[in-house]
């Protein structure tokens, strides 16, 4: 672990002496390690909250609710086959926010996200800009929206086949951290996975380390990946992200979005002088953002220690 030395303060009332930070990959050794009073602070997912009162009746459990994105699938807008407009706009039409929570690892205990700019921030989210609303679970839809771009292969016509390709399959590889290190991404990689197969469009799911999927999204050749945020006091991440001139080594913009219109929107956030000015373009930003969909939201975690 990673031990961390108060420096001497000369205020008065409770300190800590020491931290101790310890690095454990495997989210059921952690667990593990809690009950056995290895450690004085984990998070937990839902699932395990009875397991953690019955072991740990000692244990203090605190919920919070922080500007996070989790379980979130986000796009490069620029790799086949995901570059098509109306393939990321079926995979949205594919989100059952409510069953997502309820079913998953986190078993109810979340805050559902269908914005861009996650509900904590509260009058900077737009409400026109809402998914559920734009695209409501409905996968007929989603089918509809494939035939626009695809044909049925010649050999296996419940599948789809990309005639501006040869004819070539349509198969989206879709990037996550394993289940014993996530299993709320594992699950909604899998929750994808089968959504998108009954209307004929293949999914492989390739589990990474954060290493190796840092190093994909960064090179540009990762297609699709299940991952969430934390972000800061204001939605200033939206420059960061989908500007094009952060289309550079070291720059954040992984999705590839290269939009004029959203890029002069997403100065005038940026560098607006007031806080009602800033809003102005930041829903101006979110009403773009929702039609290019360079990402699709779950859910906002609550934490729990």
């Amino acid at each position: 672990g990673l031990a961390v030395a108060a420096e001497e303060d000369v205020r008065y009332g409770p300190y800590i002496d020491k931290i101790t930070m310890s690095v454990i990959r495997d989210y059921n050794t952690r667990v593990m390690a809690f009950e056995a009073k290895e450690l004085d602070v984990l998070g937990v997912l839902p699932r395990d909250l009875d397991r953690i009162k019955k072991n740990r009746p000692d244990a203090h459990i605190i919920f919070t609710a922080r500007r996070t994105a989790s379980g979130s699938l986000h796009f490069n807008v620029e790799l086949w086959p995901v570059k098509y407009p109306q393939v990321r706009k079926a995979l949205a039409h594919l989100w059952d926010r409510a069953r997502m929570i309820a079913e998953s690892p986190l078993k109810g205990v979340a805050i559902k996200n269908p914005y861009i700019v996650p509900p904590t921030y509260g009058k900077w989210v737009n409400p026109k800009a809402d998914f559920e609303k734009l695209y409501p679970y409905d996968s007929e839809k989603a089918r509809k929206l494939l035939d626009e771009v695809f044909d049925p292969c010649p050999d296996n016509p419940n599948m789809w086949c990309d005639p501006n390709e040869g004819m070539k399959p349509v198969e989206i590889e879709i990037l996550t951290l394993p289940e014993a290190t996530s299993p709320t991404y594992w699950w909604i990689a899998q929750y994808i996975k089968s959504e998108a197969e009954k209307i004929g469009l293949k999914i492989k799911i390739t589990p990474v380390s954060s290493r190796e999927l840092d190093a994909r999204t960064s090179a540009g050749t990762a297609q699709a990946w299940v991952i969430g945020w934390i972000f800061g006091r204001f939605p200033t991440f939206m420059y960061y992200f989908w500007h094009s001139s952060q289309i550079r080594p070291g720059g954040w913009n992984e999705w590839h979005v290269r939009n004029a219109t959203l890029d002069k929107v997403l100065e005038n956030f940026f560098y607006a002088e007031t806080m009602d000015e800033a809003m102005k373009w930041c829903w101006k930003a979110q009403e773009l953002l929702v039609d290019i969909i360079p990402v699709s939201y779950t859910h906002l975690t609550l934490p729990t220690n």
